[in-house]
């Protein structure tokens, strides 16, 4: 990752990790949240999308699409557009020719709530051998965990509660 030399040091993140291949935007804000410090992780989406406001940035997340322009995401990440593209569903969109190339079209984008889980479900072993959360698993059809063939969770092993995207109200798991 390298930083254009026309920004300023205070406007890049201190810890900028990697995206992993096959991660989604919303787990990836969450770690990049959690290794800079954030208290909850709203304020970090806060900051690297300002315009959009925090429930708005919180619910484009969540459906794991691209902001338009990405604002300070790039500068502050390191990542370019391209990179923070990759973490979210438009690829697939545009294979099947849902996205035009420059925006997103909201009227095209009403397949979504079928497409998306608005739960957050995770293979506990995968998240043993590699914590990230994959974009994969998202996909309300995808139910099962294809390298280990268990099915997904969709509630907390000590709490029971249904795990959620990303929100203004969550904080961070502590990295282990």
């Amino acid at each position: 990752m390298t930083t254009p030399c026309n920004v300023w040091p205070f406007d890049v993140l201190p810890s900028r990790p990697s995206p992993f291949p096959g991660e989604c935007l919303s787990g990836y804000l969450l770690r990049l949240a959690n290794t800079n410090g954030y208290i909850k992780v709203g304020n970090l989406i806060e900051d690297l999308f300002p315009s959009y406001g925090i429930r708005r940035q919180s619910e484009i997340a969540n459906w794991e699409i691209p902001l338009r322009g990405w604002e300070h995401a790039p500068i502050q990440t390191g990542l370019s557009s391209t990179e923070l593209i990759k973490l979210t569903f438009s690829p697939l969109l545009h294979k099947f020719g849902v996205l035009p190339s420059s925006r997103v079209n909201r009227g095209k984008l009403r397949f979504l709530p079928d497409l998306v889980n608005p739960t957050l479900r995770i293979c506990p072993l995968c998240l043993k051998s590699q914590p990230f959360i994959r974009l994969l698993w998202r996909i309300t059809s995808v139910n099962v965990c294809l390298k280990h063939r268990v099915f997904l969770q969709e509630r907390c092993t000590k709490c029971n509660t249904i795990l959620t995207p990303i929100g203004p109200q969550h904080g961070n798991p502590p990295v282990k």
